[in-house]
């Protein structure tokens, strides 16, 4: 069994290629960033949350709004976003390491936690939340062991496994132990993630609905699959890369 130090490591940046500045684009009334944090606060499973942005000085940005929540934060490369998580987890000593990213405001507490047990319950070396088992396209949560961490932090050479950090552990089921969650209902035609002005379009639309910040990402789902004039707000838009667990 599991145990030891579990971290949830947020990663964020200001310069995003299609909707700059992102992380803090106002939804409804405050930060996108600060929206998630609080909806990670919830979570009974993780002893920490970490922000992990970059060295660039637009991101001071992030770790002054992580400051003002208690949200520990640390700097790192830009590309190689998997040393970036690796460094966190290594200076917070996590065992468990929870991967999150700072463009899914629906993800909450008790998904992560849903994560984590799954990972603990079953002994693994990888467990996700994503399209691949039937949620939304931006409900995820990444759930690893450090030592997998760690032997992909050694190990792995392609640039777009060092930018995107999980795919040497989870293209791998032959080496490491993965499980992919599934959810009860299909959802995986949604996309709630923010990467667009018009994925921003209907997360605004979301959060207005509820007018709190305390709904489970599924009630969002069904909002949105019973107001189509919504989803059609992004559902042209293509995900930048098919490889991507979102």
């Amino acid at each position: 069994m599991i145990s030891g130090r579990r971290i949830g490591i947020i990663q964020a940046r200001m310069n995003s290629s299609r909707l700059p500045g992102k992380a803090v684009a106002d939804l409804c009334g405050e930060p996108l960033l600060a929206r998630l944090l609080q909806r990670l606060s919830g979570s009974r499973e993780l002893d920490q949350l970490v922000l992990a942005t970059t060295l660039l000085p637009a991101d001071d940005r992030l770790g002054a709004l992580a400051a003002a929540h208690g949200i520990a934060w640390v700097r790192g490369s830009e590309d190689d976003v998997l040393d970036r998580m690796y460094q966190a987890a290594c200076q917070y000593h996590a065992d468990i390491v929870v991967r999150l990213t700072a463009d899914n405001p629906l993800v909450d507490g008790a998904l992560v936690d849903l994560a984590v047990s799954s990972l603990v319950g079953g002994n693994r070396d990888y467990a996700a939340v994503s399209v691949k088992g039937g949620f939304p396209l931006g409900i995820s949560v990444e759930v690893c062991r450090m030592a997998a961490l760690q032997t992909a932090w050694q190990q792995a050479i392609e640039p777009c496994m060092r930018e995107h950090v999980t795919p040497f552990i989870h293209t791998q089921p032959e080496r490491f132990s993965v499980e992919w969650l599934v959810s009860d209902t299909d959802y995986s035609s949604l996309r709630v993630t923010v990467d667009t002005p018009e994925d921003l379009a209907l997360i605004r639309c979301v959060f207005a609905h509820f007018g709190r910040n305390d709904f489970a990402w599924e009630a969002a789902a069904r909002v949105c699959l019973a107001r189509p004039e919504w989803t059609r707000l992004n559902q042209h838009i293509q995900q930048k890369s098919v490889d991507r667990v979102a």
